[in-house]
């Protein structure tokens, strides 16, 4: 996530814009800009879902020849 990345650490926003996070507290994306570390560390406490993505069939269609 682009907020939490060091290169923008002096980046801001106006008042009012947040992030939420696996149901928790609204977090207010100006304390957030440049803290992957932090971040990282509160993402670690739970447990990611897993998803698959399988374009198999979508890819099919495109490829098939058009008439």
């Amino acid at each position: 996530m682009v907020v939490v990345e060091p290169v923008n650490t002096d980046q801001r926003v106006p008042d009012g814009y947040h992030l939420t996070f696996d149901g928790g507290p609204p977090l207010d994306v100006n304390e957030w800009w440049g803290r992957s570390d932090d971040f990282a560390e509160l993402v670690a406490t739970v447990q990611m879902p897993l998803v698959t993505l399988d374009f198999g069939d979508w890819m099919d269609d495109l490829r098939a020849p058009r008439h």
